[in-house]
């Protein structure tokens, strides 16, 4: 069954408006899985067509990266008729892709059959792109602590920002404080020609870097119109490609140390998203500058401080065998402003408050061991900043010892280096926070892509050790259903050198699986040659679950039909789903100005004050039904309502209370409705009782007062009840037959001991199966049987058997009704018997009629022969015997033709007939043949249409055509032409047959008279004949089993109409 809205019509709404109406891009697709309906707001914002969607064209839409995974998701929730959910990058009018998140579900039958599925796509771009961005900067975080080279942490931040922000180039450039330049140290896909040639260019010259290092603040192009208009020189060297360009100082310390440029080939919006991202690469680039010059210089004070100890300009000192301090070096003095000859530990003045224990502890112990010791602490310097120092303090040799000099101490100025570890420590501390936060795996490969050993992160998570995840045997921890797209996205990685990205589910070392979304960069020397791949598995797991969970919960609620909503503990609406705001009469502006006690009518305010609100602040929850009011009408209305409290799960103080309400109108209108429904069938049922009664004392009295015998029988064939009649025509009493089989009681055995007599038939299952669809109760036809009587005696019965079925069809038994028909067996053998007489005394008749005719036409032949000898002999010259002899002849003529029309008459008889198939075209042909004389003599014109062969006696069939044509021609009208046409039309049953002539016509008062014996219309001497034609044609007819009738008009012709069976 196909799923499309356009054919589906509610009570009152078109589902396709209301889907159209719907506040989200709304989908919907057939049991198949195809596209058949995309809501305006889907059109809308693609720009597309509704065409264009339909069936799989929907993926046409979804970014050429992300079809084979919707498509693959959509396969999966289609197969198991689960939810469906899949993120995707969506076209949006203007040909941009932006991020979307597709939700569906199955539409199912009540009998489980799939019909459809319903979908929507949410809007998450802005969401996905800060989680990119963010993930982004937290890989870039952790993939630079593993990077050594200012050239190498710039390339992987210029690569990964380019390929975030959709750049098609970006570059970084530092200031050069020695020659007041902006030299340009890496680029990404962007050649010097595309901002004009700046590789090493004056600060004094006005282009967007040096502009952007002078103002120390970012610049944002939106489209080459707004670049060009303020820096008109770049016409001629600006790449056409470049459309928008972005440009960021590099900051540290409040000092422009560079910028960051990216470049990109369409007009870009800049919105306060993207420039916090951008802001926020930059100052990535800025502390990674900034951290290799504190390298840098670190290295350089190291060395410096190495030159210095052994030229001695370092602070230096020396003591007594007590550790008193007798002289301080000139660097002591320029450095504290202390003088170089202290009292007693008044240099201790100099040193950290925090860090004098730590100093006098080693002091102490050198001196009781008497050996060198170390330390590093903060000395003041003279304008009241302290600065690390490392201190060593080394007894001198006896030989080189004096009285006085007996210790010899120097402090190396380290600030720089302890301040440069201490900010490492502290960014490496971060980081690792970091990672182990975000749930991240870190892990490393060689150039060909085989993890490096060892991979503890990868080991932790897995439980592969390195022989399980060595070569590509790490995909195997892969789930097998992402095995296959990890294999391509990691393959096409490795081919291109670019980033790897994909996400897939990630077995744990217990069996269960995780998502994760994998990232991976490669890292190049700065000879381009690539050294390994760093990659972050970031465990996003947790993130799916609660993004479906939420997604699903917030379907629930704004699906619900029930007013789902909350209030602070003062009652001021904080929410209302879509069906509240139409039970109270709200939009979304007025729920948040809306208080409970306005939706609650009038008169439940005190009740609400006094005892639901405490009760719900006390107790937690309330259940029960009040009344709502509708705000715009005032109308009060009941509802089933679910209060309680939502709390703050640290302190679990109540914050909020939730409400749940269900309008309970219907409810109760069906309630009273089921009431009046339950009373009315009450006494419907008395009633049906009383008719019932009634009716059961009426059919028992029917039948009993029937003539007929009537007997019912249950499946088995048991007696179940019998009517007086029954019991009066076989002698047994209702005892007698209640519960016994009808056969064994009512047919007599033969004497062998079989049955004399078939048993009443309970119907066939056919015959079940015919009723049960026919809806109508069915009979056997009535048969015949023996019965036998009580006293042993026997007697013929005629019965028929009836099924009894249930209300669902379902046969129950049978009703046998029967008659003793002894009489009328010996009627019917009185009839047979009469039938043999009467054809016997039919044979003895027609052998009288023959010889009666044979005898009667000897004598008339005898009168015809003496009359003409007296003729010819005695009547020669006398006129008057002649008309005497002529009359004489013309009553024997006449008397012959009567005895031979009588002599055909008698034999025309059904049991004289030789049934066999008659051409009646060869009939036809027949009589006119026979007839040519006459038709010759009137000019007669005889047509007939294409005859048929029937089933009949050929002499009688040539009969009817040749009287009813004979008619034809003798009662014509005056000199006129006879015109006769024979035809002939199929019926259902029979032939219809008509011969139509043009003759004087027949007054409709004779119609019938005409078909009797000797029955003429006309005077002999008009027209001859012995009257006997038609009616012979009538009974050859008749034999035939056919029909005869006449349509007539006087003057106008005559229409004879007969009828044969169809063979």
């Amino acid at each position: 069954m196909l799923f499309n809205p356009a054919q589906v019509r509610g009570a009152s709404v078109d589902l396709n408006q209301l889907l159209n109406t719907m506040p989200s891009m709304t989908w919907c697709a057939d049991a198949e899985g195809l596209t058949t309906f995309v809501n305006t707001d889907i059109l809308t914002f693609t720009g597309r067509h509704a065409q264009d969607f339909l069936d799989l064209r929907f993926t046409q839409a979804v970014h050429p990266s992300d079809r084979l995974r919707l498509l693959e998701c959509w396969q999966m929730a289609w197969q198991d008729q689960n939810k469906f959910s899949c993120e995707f990058r969506f076209e949006r009018y203007d040909g941009t892709y932006h991020w979307v998140r597709s939700d569906a579900r199955p539409l199912l039958s009540d009998d489980g059959t799939l019909l459809g599925w319903l979908g929507n796509c949410t809007l998450i771009h802005d969401l996905k792109v800060a989680q990119e961005r963010t993930a982004v900067l937290q890989e870039l975080g952790s993939l630079l602590q593993t990077v050594g080279t200012t050239s190498a942490a710039l390339n992987i931040i210029l690569n990964r920002g380019v390929t975030n922000v959709g750049a098609c180039g970006g570059a970084i450039g530092i200031v050069r404080q020695a020659t007041n330049e902006l030299l340009l140290v890496t680029e990404q896909d962007c050649r010097a020609a595309t901002l004009g040639v700046w590789r090493e260019i004056s600060l004094a010259l006005s282009t967007p870097g040096t502009d952007t290092v002078q103002s120390g603040t970012a610049q944002f192009f939106r489209s080459r119109n707004d670049l060009l208009k303020q820096y008109t020189g770049l016409r001629t060297t600006l790449e056409t490609n470049v459309q928008a360009l972005a440009v960021l100082p590099l900051r540290t310390d409040d000092q422009t140390k560079g910028v960051l440029l990216l470049a990109f080939d369409q007009p870009q919006r800049f919105d306060d998203q993207e420039r916090a991202f951008l802001s926020d690469l930059a100052h990535l680039c800025a502390q990674v500058m900034e951290r290799t010059r504190l390298l840098e210089d670190l290295q350089r004070s190291e060395q410096r401080h190495r030159t210095l100890f052994d030229a001695l300009p370092n602070i230096l000192w020396s003591s007594t065998q007590e550790g008193q301090v007798l002289h301080f070096n000139e660097h002591w003095r320029d450095f504290t402003g202390l003088p170089s000859q202290p009292v007693g530990l008044s240099w201790t003045d100099a040193v950290h408050p925090e860090d004098r224990p730590k100093i006098l502890q080693a002091r102490n112990e050198g001196l009781r061991n008497g050996t060198a010791y170390e330390v590093e602490f903060r000395l003041r310097r003279h304008d009241g900043a302290y600065h690390w120092h490392f201190c060593r303090v080394t007894p001198l040799r006896p030989e080189q010892a004096t009285e006085e000099f007996q210790w010899l101490g120097y402090a190396v100025h380290v600030h720089d280096r302890v301040m440069v570890e201490r900010t490492l420590e502290r960014s490496e501390a971060r980081l690792r926070s970091l990672v182990t936060a975000t749930t991240q795996i870190v892990w490393t490969t060689t150039p060909e892509g085989e993890l490096q050993v060892p991979q503890p992160d990868w080991t932790s998570f897995t439980g592969q050790g390195p022989t399980e995840y060595a070569g590509w045997g790490w995909n195997e921890a892969v789930h097998p259903e992402d095995r296959e797209v990890t294999y391509r996205a990691w393959s096409q990685a490795l081919k291109t050198h670019q980033m790897y990205e994909v996400e897939h589910r990630l077995r744990r070392h217990d069996g269960q699986y995780q998502w994760f979304l994998v990232r991976a960069v490669p890292v190049f020397e700065e000879t381009g040659e690539l050294v390994e791949w760093i990659g972050i598995h970031s465990n996003v797991h947790q993130q799916k679950r609660m993004e479906l969970h939420r997604a699903q919960l917030e379907r629930l609620v704004h699906e619900s039909h029930d007013l789902i909503g909350m209030t602070t503990l003062a009652g001021r609406l904080q929410y209302l789903n879509p069906a509240g705001q139409a039970l109270l009469g709200l939009n979304e502006e007025g729920v948040q100005d809306t208080v409970w006690s306005d939706v609650l009518p009038p008169e439940a305010h005190q009740f609400t004050r006094n005892e639901l609100v405490p009760h719900v602040l006390q107790a937690g929850s309330w259940v029960g039904d009040i009344n709502l009011r509708h705000i715009p009408t005032g109308q009060a209305f009941p509802v089933s309502t679910n209060m309680f409290t939502i709390s703050d799960p640290r302190t679990l103080t109540p914050k909020l209370v939730a409400i749940t309400a269900r309008d309970v109108r219907e409810r109760q209108a069906a309630e009273a409705a089921q009431r009046e429904l339950n009373a009315l069938l009450r006494q419907r049922v008395e009633e049906r009782s009383r008719e019932v009664e009634r009716l059961d004392r009426f059919n028992h009295h029917l039948l009993d007062s029937a003539g007929e015998g009537v007997f019912g029988l249950d499946l088995t064939g048991r007696i179940t009840f019998a009517n007086r009649a029954a019991l009066k025509m076989t002698g047994f009493a209702l005892e007698d037959m209640l519960g016994h089989f009808q056969h064994d009681l009512l047919h007599p055995p033969r004497s062998d001991g079989s049955s004399t007599s078939v048993p009443v038939p309970l119907l066939r299952e056919s015959d079940q199966e015919a009723s049960a669809r026919s809806g109508e109760a069915q009979c056997q036809s009535p048969a015949e049987a023996t019965f036998l009587r009580k006293d042993g005696s026997s007697f013929p019965v005629e019965y028929t058997a009836s099924p009894v079925r249930g209300n669902h069809g379902d046969r129950e038994g049978t009703v046998v009704t029967f008659r003793d028909v002894t009489q009328r067996q010996r009627s019917q053998e009185a009839l047979l018997q009469a039938n043999r007489e009467l054809k016997r005394s039919n044979q003895d008749l027609e052998e009288f009629a023959y010889v009666t005719s044979h005898d009667l036409q000897e004598p008339l032949r005898s009168v015809a022969s003496f009359t003409e000898l007296l003729v010819r002999r005695y009547g020669q010259d006398d006129t008057q015997a002649q008309v005497y002899a002529n009359m004489i002849l013309d009553g024997v003529h006449r008397m012959k033709a009567i005895i031979q029309d009588l002599l055909t008459y008698s034999r025309v008889r059904a049991e004289n007939q030789q049934p066999m198939q008659v051409d009646l075209e060869k009939v036809m042909q027949v009589v006119t043949q026979s007839m040519h004389a006459a038709i010759e003599h009137s000019a007669a014109r005889i047509s007939w249409d294409p005859l048929p062969t029937v089933t009949g006696d050929s002499s009688q069939l040539t009969q009817i055509f040749q009287n009813l044509l004979s008619n034809a021609l003798k009662f014509r009208s005056g000199d006129q032409v006879p015109v006769v046409h024979v035809g002939v039309e199929k019926g259902a049953e029979a032939w219809l047959f008509e011969v139509r002539d043009n003759g004087i016509g027949i007054d409709a008062e004779y119609f019938d008279r005409i078909f009797d014996v000797f029955q003429r219309l006309h005077r002999r001497e008009q027209y001859e004949g012995t009257g006997m034609g038609l009616a012979i044609v009538k009974r050859v007819v008749d034999r035939h089993q056919g029909q005869l009738w006449v349509t007539s008009t006087v003057g106008e012709g005559t229409t004879f109409h007969f009828t044969l069976p169809i063979v």
